[in-house]
């Protein structure tokens, strides 16, 4: 017999003018039922948002240059 298990995950890419206002109540909802989390985020937010989420979630740091989005990996997501 196979089975295969189903994990939830999230990605969350806000845009630069975001704040992390939200972030505190989609932390609390999101980790109640994900499997794991990554947040994507500007730099300017990063130290903020970093003091805020759970270790297990991975943050992503997007920087923009050369005309294109680069991504910076802070943490890497962890089993929730």
């Amino acid at each position: 017999m196979t089975s295969q298990i189903a994990t939830r995950c999230w990605f969350q890419p806000p845009s630069v003018r975001d704040t992390l206002r939200r972030l505190p109540t989609q932390i609390d909802l999101y980790s109640r039922v994900l499997d794991s989390a990554t947040l994507v985020v500007a730099d300017r937010h990063a130290d903020h948002a970093r003091m805020l989420v759970p270790e297990w979630w991975g943050v992503y740091i997007a920087n923009w240059s050369s005309g294109k989005v680069q991504l910076e990996v802070e943490a890497e997501p962890q089993a929730n």
